[in-house]
């Protein structure tokens, strides 16, 4: 196997190898079901607000608050 021969296989394997990725890259491009989207939306018309801490150790909170 000579260098050139080798060259095109790699160089195919590098273009099988992009060919793949944005096959991949693309699925999500794709139109959602229509059914689904409108699911989607029936269980999301509520708004939810929140806060959210990493412990119930607040004081810090409440005294960055007061000053």
């Amino acid at each position: 196997m000579g260098k050139t021969e080798r060259k095109r296989k790699k160089g195919r394997l590098v273009l099988l190898a992009a060919a793949l990725a944005a096959a991949l890259a693309l699925q999500g491009c794709g139109r959602a079901d229509k059914e689904q989207m409108e699911t989607d939306l029936q269980e999301d018309d509520t708004l939810k607000i929140g806060m959210s801490f990493d412990s119930f150790v607040i004081e810090r909170w409440l005294r960055d608050r007061d000053y």
